[in-house]
C-alpha cells in the first residue's frame, strides 16, 4: 500500500499559521488510502436540504474523528479547532469538486490524479490479481475506465485507472485520475503525464478543450 501525500501543503516558519496536530496528515494519507470514513460517510443517511448540507457527512464525520485522536474530546473544540490548518486540511473542503467544476465550466480539458480508495479498488479488482505466468522484464499495465462519483461531488465523473505489474514486486502500482478526456485510458494518462511533468508535477493537468474541427491537445492533426 502506498500513501500519496497532498504536494499542495508546505511546512513553513510562520508563527501566524501553527500548528501542534500536524501528525493528523498522515492519518489522513491512511484514512484516504484504505477508505474508512469514504465508506462510512456513504453509508450516513443524509436527510438535510438546501443551505444545510454545506458540510457532507465524510467530512463532518473526519473532522469529529480527527479531533478526538487529536486529544479533543469536547465538542466545545470544534469551533477553535476550524481554524487549525492541520485540522483543515485533513477534514477536506471539497477542493477537487470545485477545481472541476471550474475547468468544466470553462471548458477546459483535465486529468487530476486523486487518492486511492476502497471503493475505487473495487473496481479495478479484477486487475489486482497477478498475471499467470513468469513475469516478463517488462512492465506489464493494464487499464480501466469508469463512472465514480465520491461523497463530496455533485455528480458522476470519468475516473481512469492504470496497473502496472513490474517484475520483482509482489504488489502492482496502482494509480486513479479523474478527467473529463473523452479519449482511450492510456491516451488519458499519458496526457496527465505530459501536462504534470511540464506543469512541475502538481498533481492535475488542464488545458483548453479544442474548438470545432480542432485537434485534441497532444494528438496530430488528421490526414
Amino acid at each position: 500500500m502506498r500513501l500519496h501525500f497532498d504536494d499542495h501543503l508546505r511546512l513553513q516558519f510562520n508563527g501566524a499559521k501553527v500548528t501542534t496536530d500536524a501528525g493528523l496528515l498522515a492519518v489522513r494519507e491512511l484514512d484516504e488510502a484504505l477508505g474508512l470514513t469514504v465508506d462510512a460517510g456513504e453509508r450516513l443517511l443524509d436527510s438535510r436540504t438546501g443551505r444545510n448540507t454545506r458540510h457532507d457527512h465524510a467530512g463532518l464525520l473526519r473532522q469529529s474523528v480527527y479531533a478526538r485522536l487529536a486529544g479533543y474530546e469536547d465538542v466545545n473544540d470544534q469551533e477553535a479547532l476550524t481554524r487549525d490548518p492541520a485540522m483543515r486540511a485533513v477534514v477536506g473542503r471539497k477542493a477537487l469538486e470545485r477545481n472541476a467544476e471550474y475547468l468544466e465550466e470553462n471548458d477546459i480539458l483535465y486529468a487530476i490524479r486523486i487518492a486511492a480508495n476502497q471503493n475505487l479498488y473495487a473496481e479495478i479488482e479484477h486487475l489486482l490479481t497477478r498475471p499467470v505466468g513468469r513475469p516478463p522484464k517488462k512492465p506489464r499495465i493494464f487499464y480501466h475506465s469508469f463512472s465514480y462519483r465520491a461523497v463530496s461531488w455533485m455528480k458522476s465523473r470519468r475516473v481512469v485507472a492504470k496497473v502496472g505489474w513490474h517484475a520483482g514486486e509482489l504488489f502492482p502500482r496502482v494509480g486513479f485520475i479523474v478527467t473529463n478526456l473523452q479519449r482511450k485510458a492510456s491516451s488519458v494518462t499519458r496526457f496527465y503525464n505530459r501536462e504534470a511533468a511540464a506543469n512541475s508535477g502538481g498533481g492535475r493537468a488542464s488545458s483548453p478543450s479544442p474548438g470545432p474541427g480542432s485537434p485534441a491537445p497532444g494528438s496530430s492533426p488528421t490526414r
